[in-house]
């Protein structure tokens, strides 16, 4: 609207809304203020409050919630799982393609629990809390979650359901590790994955000891790619296949120069992982392969 008077008439018995200024009318229905959430709320019996900065949380969620599932039929994907030790603060998320797992010890909780915290309530908190404000997060896993600073006092219903056991999916002992330049392999990835069949999305690797292949092909259109690129690799040949997408969102968070894959066998779920972690942090990613029947 531009600036200039609005006058509102409200009918108390019918709830009905008169907007008007000089050059027009509108009109619609409101809903009883009684049944607008109680934000005054005091803490129940059974919850639990702690605080941290602003930028650790920040950062918790931005290393993992593009990873959340978006899947109703599986809601307790829908969102970040907290995991909240006295120690330390570790954050997931999951949408069975791949896994996401941070985990801040900078964060000294001093209680224990867990919530999930629903996709849209994660875009809400990374778009109004600042890294400089101190965050009170009180937890009542019956009510929800507030996030309380000085300035905002933010409350949230949480994902109802249990969360995936995630220290039972995340392999312990691949043996095989693939070293290699996050820049250069970012950005043949993506160049690669111009031929990936839209059907799919498949992109190939053959690794040898020295050197990383990465292969993409359509064949409804007869085209392919392929690039080669220096690595390091303790293991034999082997032949993998990933989601092209996928693996870019997974190494676009990463900050080092060079990243890991930590393998088994074409089979099994690869472990991706910066070359060096942050202070008193550790971030893990785990990615499903494809199956791949030739190269």
């Amino acid at each position: 609207m531009p600036e200039q008077e609005l006058n509102f008439k409200v009918n108390d018995s019918t709830l009905s809304i008169e907007m008007t200024h000089p050059n027009g009318s509108y009109k619609f229905m409101g809903l009883p203020g009684n049944e607008y959430p109680n934000l005054k709320k005091k803490p129940q019996e059974g919850s639990m409050t702690f605080k941290t900065s602003g930028a650790s949380l920040l950062r918790g969620l931005e290393f993992t919630a593009f990873a959340a599932g978006t899947d109703m039929l599986r809601p307790q994907m829908t969102g970040v799982y907290w995991d909240i030790k006295p120690d330390r603060l570790v954050f997931v998320a999951t949408d069975t393609h791949k896994l996401v797992k941070f985990e801040d010890q900078s964060i000294q909780a001093g209680v224990e629990g867990s919530f999930i915290l629903p996709n849209k309530s994660t875009n809400v908190f990374r778009s109004v809390f600042s890294k400089d404000e101190e965050v009170t997060v009180t937890l009542d896993v019956e009510r929800g979650v507030t996030f309380e600073t000085d300035t905002f006092t933010f409350d949230s219903r949480l994902v109802k359901g249990r969360f995936p056991d995630y220290t039972r999916v995340i392999p312990e002992n691949n043996p095989y590790t693939l070293s290699i330049n996050r820049h250069q392999f970012t950005t043949a990835v993506r160049r690669v994955s111009l031929f990936v069949d839209e059907g799919h999305g498949l992109i190939k690797f053959r690794v040898t000891p020295d050197k990383l292949t990465i292969k993409a092909s359509d064949n409804e259109y007869n085209t392919s790619g392929y690039e080669t690129l220096e690595a390091e690799f303790n293991g034999n040949e082997m032949i993998v296949g990933f989601s092209s997408s996928y693996l870019t969102e997974l190494a676009s968070v990463l900050w080092t120069d060079d990243i890991i894959f930590r393998l088994a066998d074409p089979s099994r779920p690869a472990v991706i992982v910066p070359t060096e972690d942050k202070a008193d942090t550790k971030l893990t990613m785990l990615l499903m392969p494809m199956n791949v029947q030739e190269f």
